[in-house]
């Protein structure tokens, strides 16, 4: 540690939740989730939210089938696969103790924790868009179902936990710094 330089300890509390108001969207793909963007929805993860989890890689599940509907034919099952739908609600905590080594350099010890989840539950939704084929066949649909898991899987808050070590090296001209995360995932 160098001496006569200040170490700092810096903690973040974040909490967040989105809903939609008004009248509904009238989505024909899945692009919306319960009124609410899916891009707009918390996705979690990344080197400034919870360090250790790929970027966006903690949110809620739910499983999404994919059906070709044709004429008066029963729809035909093209694909069934469990995705990231993201979540209404975000909590997250990051807690650092960060100090000084060199000029140039710093070390961290951090503990972080976050889960997005869904409040108010994950209803069945289904959207059908036109589609078009080759040869041309009248009637003809994707319809997309987007169902959740289990009964109460989506509503409790998966909580994801990371702590590790960081090293910053300040790039010179530019200042910008270089951050080396090396993290422990317990769960």
């Amino acid at each position: 540690l160098r001496r006569g330089e200040r170490n700092v300890f810096g903690y973040r509390l974040r909490a967040g939740h989105i809903s939609s108001y008004g009248r509904p969207l009238d989505a024909r793909t899945l692009s919306v989730i319960d009124g609410v963007p899916i891009s707009s929805r918390y996705f979690l993860g990344g080197d400034t939210e919870v360090r250790g989890f790929p970027i966006n890689s903690i949110a809620p599940l739910a499983r999404v089938d994919r059906l070709l509907a044709i004429g008066d034919n029963p729809p035909v099952l093209l694909s069934s696969g469990v995705q990231p739908i993201g979540g209404d609600t975000e909590l997250i905590a990051n807690a650092e103790y960060r100090a000084p080594l060199t000029r140039r350099l710093s070390g961290a010890a951090f503990f972080d924790i976050g889960a997005a989840f869904n409040t108010g539950g994950l209803k069945e939704q289904q959207f059908i868009s036109p589609v078009q084929t080759t040869p041309p066949v009248s009637d003809t649909f994707l319809i997309t179902r987007v169902r959740p898991l289990g009964d109460i899987g989506d509503r409790l808050p998966n909580y994801r936990i990371s702590l590790g070590v960081e090293l910053r090296v300040m790039v010179p001209v530019v200042h910008i710094p270089l951050r080396f995360i090396f993290a422990y995932n317990p769960n």
